[in-house]
């Protein structure tokens, strides 16, 4: 009985946390030297299609990405009862259920590799290219679903210590391995890919190796497939299905309708802006997903003010989180586009405005989604996800042909901000019998925070010329250091407060 103690207490918190945040900064210092470094090896156009590649073959994991967030909440309620064979049943049918979705789209992944040169605009002579990048992009996406199985064990054993392990040595192999071979022969899209490969390779591998570490006893068996437990976890999946479809309908066709509207250079601008809010999100699932097997461990207590507890904690830390450096991105958005893409890139300041400026918010939808999940109240959220997938479809497209680049940023990020800092929390308040603000007030601090920083750091930008990465660290620290004094002394309780100090503690010893 002591062990769910210690997989849930705070040291284990403070050791997911203080990698996470180590985690973040050299994956976020890596991202933002390595996109400019495909940018000019490749040039805008065929960059550009890296991102739009993957964004595209994401809806070849709707429905595998939905059983395994189903298998996530079934394996971790099963742990915590001390269920082995029932652990082991959903362990095994999530496995070979998704090994034969895998395969059964794999025809359609052939097609858009076929079509892909019709289907897109691509730059001239560059149709081998496009399918190369499309090919591997699929190939990566199928490994990573695969792995999506293994990841779940730890998971549920609040692990994401070693998780952190695993995206480290991911990102450092993809960049190796292209740096090496882009040094040996002519920077070409088919290289890029074999740095996408790489990332979930080496991932898959990690997770294999923790799943025999952390629960020695899971086993993998046909005989364990149970098709009683599919019905049931299908039940939960096909609704995260829906949700799934709908949200990347509002996040992974941006980059879609930049392609047919846009052109292709401007088009590789923006998809190269994607850098900000790729780093942000994986801000927001450091600090904010490390609290998801808590609130799912906690579903399962009939006293529901225990879970809103780490609900309204996780808001907290990830909104203080992520208002700082969105805020920041916002008040320096042109000098930073200048200093990191070059000038030509300038012209594309209110469009990275645009991506970034909700996301403060956006961003905090983990903890939210995981009181729908866990609470097995699907449906309502998932047609509402649909309708304004589809909406947002049309409004990005008519917002990109009427205001360029700007209005598709605009548009993505009105129906972005209706689903996710509006409607779920909304829903997850009301389902727990709470009334309709009362994750909302979170969300409202959270934005008058990112829009003071805003502010501060546009003013900072008028008075200062700031024209190089010595001037933004000579700006960024001392609002840093401002907004560190206030959140910690303004915004923290004691409780929260000490959760700081162990992190700091933590991180002096390893040190």
């Amino acid at each position: 009985m002591k062990e769910p103690v210690k997989k849930f207490g705070a040291f284990q918190y403070i050791k997911n946390i203080s990698s996470n945040l180590i985690v973040f900064v050299i994956h976020t210092i890596i991202g933002f030297w390595y996109t400019p470094y495909l940018v000019h090896s490749l040039g805008n156009e065929l960059f550009g299609l890296i991102p739009l590649a993957t964004s595209v073959t994401n809806y070849f994991t709707v429905i595998t990405t939905s059983v395994n967030r189903s298998t996530g909440r079934y394996l971790t309620i099963a742990l915590e009862e001390e269920d082995t064979e029932k652990a082991n049943q959903v362990f095994s049918t999530s496995f070979f259920v998704t090994l034969a979705l895998i395969l059964a789209v794999i025809p359609f992944g052939i097609g858009i590799v076929i079509f892909a040169p019709d289907i897109f605009n691509v730059p001239l002579n560059g149709e081998k290219e496009v399918q190369y990048i499309f090919v591997f992009a699929i190939i990566a996406l199928m490994l990573s679903t695969l792995q999506g199985n293994f990841a779940v064990v730890s998971y549920s054993q609040n692990r994401f210590d070693l998780k952190n392990v695993i995206r480290l040595i991911s990102r450092v192999a993809q960049v190796s391995i292209v740096i090496v071979l882009f040094s040996l022969y002519t920077p070409n899209l088919l290289i890029a890919g074999l740095g996408v490969i790489a990332v979930p390779l080496v991932g898959i591998s990690g997770e294999v190796i923790f799943w025999k570490k952390l629960l020695p006893n899971l086993k993998l068996k046909l005989e364990s497939l149970k098709l009683a437990l599919l019905k049931k976890m299908m039940g939960t999946s096909f609704w995260m299905l829906v949700i799934t479809i709908g949200s990347l309908l509002i996040t992974s066709m941006e980059l879609v309708v930049a392609n047919k509207t846009l052109g292709l250079n401007v088009a590789g601008m923006y998809g190269a802006l994607f850098t900000f809010p790729n780093n942000l999100r994986f801000l927001a699932g450091t600090v904010g997903g490390v609290w998801g097997p808590t609130i799912l461990a906690k579903s399962s207590s009939p006293n529901k003010e225990e879970m809103d507890y780490f609900v309204k904690l996780a808001l907290k830390f990830t909104g203080l989180a992520i208002a700082l450096p969105v805020g920041y991105i916002v008040g320096f958005s042109r000098q930073l586009i200048t200093i990191w893409l070059g000038p030509e890139f300038a012209i594309m300041d209110w469009a990275l405005i645009f991506m970034v400026v909700t996301l403060s918010t956006n961003l905090l939808h983990n903890p939210i989604y995981t009181i729908l999940v866990s609470q097995n109240k699907l449906k309502i959220p998932a047609l509402i996800t649909l309708l304004i997938g589809i909406g947002s479809v049309f409004l990005m497209f008519f917002g990109s042909k009427q205001f360029g680049a700007v209005g598709l940023a605009v548009a993505a990020a009105i129906m972005f901000s209706l689903k996710n800092s509006v409607l779920f929390p909304i829903y997850a308040a009301k389902i727990l019998g709470y009334p309709w603000w009362h994750y909302m007030t979170r969300l409202a601090q959270v934005t008058m925070i990112t829009l003071g920083i805003s502010i501060l750091s546009h003013l900072l930008g008028r008075i200062v010329e700031v024209n190089s990465y010595t001037m933004i660290l000579a700006t960024g620290i001392p609002v840093t250091i401002l907004y560190g004094v206030i959140v910690y002394f303004g915004a923290l309780n004691a409780k929260e407060k000490g959760y700081l100090t162990l992190i700091f503690k933590k991180n002096r010893k390893a040190s």
